[in-house]
């Protein structure tokens, strides 16, 4: 906005035809002149009312919108409190064609003139306790009405150039140009610089509290202005009814004074310890630690000893949201419920649905598809048994198998139990015979001690059970036909050591297929040959010559280090090697094969 030093003032009697819905305003007294503003008294209606007149000097529409920000304010605030001026009208016109307009407020008359007038007048009888309190609680209900709107309002310029005293001598609050709503965190350097300037221009600098200092100086942007701004600019202006002064013009502070809340009080005049404690509660650097509007009141009621009839909306808005939140609790809570019994409602339909469903299938049966204990079941076929080289008990499954099934399962357990294999049915002589049919370069054939490919198949017959004991496989560990667990370890390790004569190990390690017959009949050790002395050993057969591999060659540039290539096995040792992996899981899993 312009200063409107360069307008001329209106002159005396000079009338206005209308300001808004007012009639007849004509210029009266011309009271004061401030930096953006003339102000004058004068007559408005027939019945020649005395009023107050507000005229502004705008040079753009930017402006014109902050105006008319500060009459909407007044507007709103018009019946809500006694202490905060009454508007009446208003009106914004086109002042000239470079843009400017004029703004026209029409508002009550204080007639007693301002606060810091009235202070003047009290230089030498400075006011009272009682005095200041008084002054002090007209003022704070003057922001209660402001900081009970929803969302509240901030006057962001309370000091005691701001307070008019009316006909009444009723202290009143004005100027609400710098009144805006909360101030959010900014949240990037447009948004911060855009704050700084608001503050700084829109405040008084010995009324600044620290968050507004922090944003607007140390350009901090994790500040959040609220209500609390007004509160430590109530402390500034009761310590200034006190004490004439603003508590950090007094000790020289400054913005280091008001950063860190340091307070020092004067001697003169003489105060109670309430009055100072008051101050202080108002000055606490953390805005949390600092009363709302409703507790500041509550206090100075207290100290004035009379009751507070103010209402104590933040706990009246805390208790509504509690009971919101609560509704939302149970609303939510009945929509759970009702969803859960929605479920448990379907589940049961279905349920009945699949019982309905199932009782109707079941009474489609007919009772002779309904097993009976006292009816026979058809008797199950005997499965073909395939002819075996001895004779072998059969099991008999002709039984009911549809008693119940406790019973069919414990004859079902039973048999598995009794089921034993025949090591003589044809299956099982096939199969050994068949582990048998590698090629090899031992003798497998027992009676004409030559080398041969495969072994003869043993017919079918009530004799193969003769056969098969002179059938004796290639183990280093074989069979005895003396070996019992019943003997002792003595006897045991006897008949070991007469098996290993008997088989005639190789160097190699692979035994030799011997008839029983040349075994040693006595288990005795006396039993076994001796070497003679002086006679000459048996020649033992040649080792195989291998070939010395060597170690390969270093390469000039290091790589991956390889493991020399193992040798291989000539194929007659794998083909032993097979027979008896074979032979031994064939005895593994027969283990009552001789």
């Amino acid at each position: 906005m312009e200063s409107s030093d360069s307008v001329e003032y209106l002159p005396i009697g000079y009338t206005y035809n209308f300001i808004g819905n007012t009639s007849g305003v004509k210029i009266l007294k011309h009271i004061s002149n401030g930096g953006f503003a003339q102000v004058y008294q004068v007559s408005y209606g027939f019945e020649n009312k005395i009023a107050c007149l507000k005229r502004v000097i705008v040079k753009n529409k930017q402006a014109l919108n902050i105006l008319r920000a500060e009459v909407d304010c007044m507007r709103i605030l018009k019946d809500n409190s006694a202490h905060i001026v009454t508007y009446i009208d208003s009106n914004a016109s086109r002042f000239d064609s470079n843009g400017k307009y004029e703004v026209l407020v029409l508002m009550e008359l204080c007639e007693n003139g301002s606060l810091i007038d009235y202070m003047n007048t009290r230089l030498t009888n400075r006011f009272t306790e009682i005095e200041v309190l008084n002054i002090f609680d007209q003022t704070c209900r003057g922001i209660y009405a402001m900081h009970r709107l929803q969302p509240p309002l901030l006057h962001r310029d309370i000091k005691i150039e701001n307070i008019l005293i009316n006909r009444d001598f009723h202290f009143k609050l004005c100027d609400f140009g710098s009144v805006c709503g909360i101030i959010r965190p900014p949240k990037n350097l447009e948004e911060l610089n855009y704050a700084k300037n608001d503050l700084l221009s829109n405040t008084t600098a010995q009324y600044r509290p620290p968050e507004i200092l922090q944003v607007a100086i140390n350009n901090q942007i994790n500040i959040r202005i609220d209500e609390k701004s007004d509160i430590w600019a109530l402390g500034v202006y009761l310590y200034k009814l006190c004490y004439y002064t603003t508590p950090f013009e007094f000790n020289n502070s400054g913005n280091n004074g008001i950063l860190t809340g340091l307070v020092k009080f004067p001697d003169f005049p003489k105060y109670s310890n309430n009055m100072q404690t008051l101050i202080s509660w108002c000055l606490q650097v953390d805005p949390k630690k600092r009363p709302n509007i409703c507790e500041l009141l509550e206090q100075v009621c207290t100290f004035e000893k009379k009751p507070c009839t103010l209402e104590n909306f933040y706990k009246k808005r805390a208790a509504i949201s509690q009971l919101e939140l609560q509704k939302k609790h149970q609303t939510q809570r009945e929509l759970l419920e009702q969803e859960q019994l929605k479920k448990l409602q379907a589940f049961k339909e279905q349920q009945a649905k699949s019982m309905a469903e199932l009782s109707k299938n079941s009474g489609r049966r007919t009772p002779e598809s309904i097993p009976d204990k006292d009816t026979a079941t058809p008797s199950l076929k005997n499965p073909k048994s395939l002819p075996s080289v001895t004779t072998s008990s059969v099991v008999d499954y002709n039984h009911k198998l549809f008693e119940n099934k406790s019973g069919l399962l414990e004859d079902r357990e039973e048999n598995k139990s009794k089921e034993t294999i025949d090591p003589f049915s044809d299956l099982v002589t096939l199969a050994k015979l068949e582990k048998h049919s590698y090629k090899s370069t031992l003798n497998f054939d027992t009676n004409t001690g030559e080398n041969s490919s495969s072994v003869k198949t043993v017919s079918a017959s009530s004799n193969s059970t003769k056969n098969n004991k002179n059938f004796r496989k290639s183990n280093t560990s074989p069979n005895f036909d003396g070996d019992k667990t019943s003997d002792s370890i003595e006897q045991r390790m006897k008949n070991l050591m007469i098996s290993d004569v008997a088989i005639g190990k190789s160097a190699t390690g692979y035994g030799k297929y011997t008839p029983v017959s040349e075994k040693a009949q006595s288990t005795d050790l006396a039993s076994i040959p001796k070497p003679q002395p002086g006679s000459t050993p048996p020649a033992r057969p040649p080792r195989n010559s291998k070939k010395k591999v060597e170690p390969p060659t270093k390469p000039n540039k290091p790589e991956a280090i390889r493991a020399p290539p193992i040798p291989k096995k000539p194929q007659a040792l794998k083909a032993e090697k097979l027979i008896e992996t074979d032979i031994e899981k064939f005895d593994k899993k027969y283990p009552n094969i001789v």
